[in-house]
């Protein structure tokens, strides 16, 4: 049971930290400071948020960073070590591709850059 709410936890973190270094990196190139973004902190969720970029693109690569983030990570661990923890977390990797349904906020914004890309 510990080793499922630290995969947990692990995962969440994960997560925003995959935008977190997205929105990072496209701040330099888009010529602003490193740290504009803001982390966000509710009663039901903890979540990131920038300015919108000029490029639709860009847009849609940190919406998707923050699931895919955590994959990468799940499978370079898992890849190796293998134990019950890793395998929790490349389970919990896997399920957290699910944010990408256009019913929550990242693939929300995914499916806008989306749109906007096809104009």
């Amino acid at each position: 049971m510990m080793a499922f709410i630290l995969a947990m936890i692990l995962t969440f973190v994960l997560h925003e930290l995959g935008h977190i270094i997205c929105i990072m990196i496209f701040n330099v190139t888009e010529g602003r400071r490193i740290y504009d973004f803001r982390i966000k902190i509710g009663l039901k969720h903890i979540y990131v948020t920038h300015i919108k970029y000029k490029k639709p693109f860009k847009n849609l690569i940190v919406a998707i960073s923050g699931s895919a983030f955590p994959l990468l990570i799940a499978i370079v661990i898992t890849g190796m070590f293998t134990s019950q923890f890793t395998s929790l977390m490349f389970l919990l990797a896997i399920l957290n591709l699910l944010f990408l349904h256009p019913m929550f906020p990242d693939g929300k914004n995914a499916l806008s850059s989306m749109k906007e890309m096809e104009r």
